[in-house]
């Protein structure tokens, strides 16, 4: 049995039909904002402090967050096309 809390309201059972659903869209949610979170950070990196290296492997992990974010942030891959 899966009891989840809603805000303002208390706590509901969460039939098995449903878990598979809420669970997958929790954690999209949650991998969306850290990937945002991530963004920021790489983002507000001081690059006038930074060796040409530093600023190289900078570059190339605002690439491959730029492609992770791209593949978590679409909606049809959040979703179910068919809905």
């Amino acid at each position: 049995m899966w009891i989840d809390s809603v805000p303002g309201y208390g706590y509901e059972v969460v039939t098995p039909g449903e878990q598979s659903r809420r669970a997958y869209e929790s954690r999209i949610a949650r991998i969306a904002k850290e990937l945002r979170d991530l963004d920021r950070q790489l983002r507000h990196v001081n690059i006038g402090m930074l060796s040409q290296d530093e600023r190289r492997e900078n570059a190339d992990l605002l690439a491959r967050q730029a492609t992770l974010r791209r593949g978590f942030g679409a909606r049809a891959v959040l979703t179910d096309e068919g809905e």
